[in-house]
């Protein structure tokens, strides 16, 4: 086994307590105390470290990271407009490797707390040890998900690598009618050699 720590090997059982913190999502602003490092996850009253820490927005656990943090928008949020989604790379006990979506509550002066729905938008399986999803994007048009997976496991045939990028978008989507504007969106009479750029959902 190996100290989650450190990374040092150790005799099963014999390895020292983890007192790694909880991975932190935190609302950044400017100026803004987060407690590295002498404070870190929950503020606790009692610590003369944690005095105008900001407490994080959301936490998971010790060592399942969170990759990315996107909104749900465009055309395809429905009912999760706006939700906050957030990947978590590792899976630790049957927990990460997924693409999380939360609610947010509070404002930008006293910061906002983040409660989870379920499920999740997408679970994403185990292929090597390690791998998972590390970035979103949202299609500004058509509101599809993209995500990045990556496999950083060594392979000699590199054809075996879990390199992906996933498209996630609902059923019938694909239905969508042209939504993007037509640039310029007005063409003086007589004008000459005029470029007109449409943005389609391809």
């Amino acid at each position: 086994a190996t100290d989650g720590g450190s990374g040092e090997f150790c005799l099963s059982g014999s390895c020292p307590e983890d007192t790694s913190p909880p991975e932190e999502v935190n609302w950044v602003v400017q100026n803004g105390h987060y407690g590295f490092p002498s404070c870190e996850g929950t503020p606790n009253p009692g610590n003369p470290a944690c005095a105008g820490v900001r407490a994080p927005t959301t936490q998971f656990p010790r060592h399942l990271t969170p990759t990315s943090v996107t909104f749900y928008t465009g055309p395809q949020a429905g009912e999760s407009k706006n939700q906050m989604l957030v990947t978590l790379f590792k899976r630790l006990g049957g927990v990460g490797g997924n693409l999380k979506r939360f609610t947010l509550t509070g404002d930008a002066t006293i910061g906002f707390q983040a409660t989870e729905i379920l499920p999740p938008i997408a679970d994403f399986g185990l292929i090597d040890p390690g791998d998972g999803p590390v970035d979103t994007a949202i299609d500004p048009i058509n509101g599809d998900i993209y995500l990045a997976r990556f496999d950083p496991a060594h392979h000699f045939i590199q054809s075996e690598h879990h390199h992906y990028i996933y498209r996630i978008h609902r059923v019938g989507s694909d239905a969508l009618t042209f939504i993007g504007p037509a640039k310029p969106a007005a063409v003086r009479a007589g004008s000459q050699g005029v470029t007109i750029s449409l943005f389609g959902r391809r």
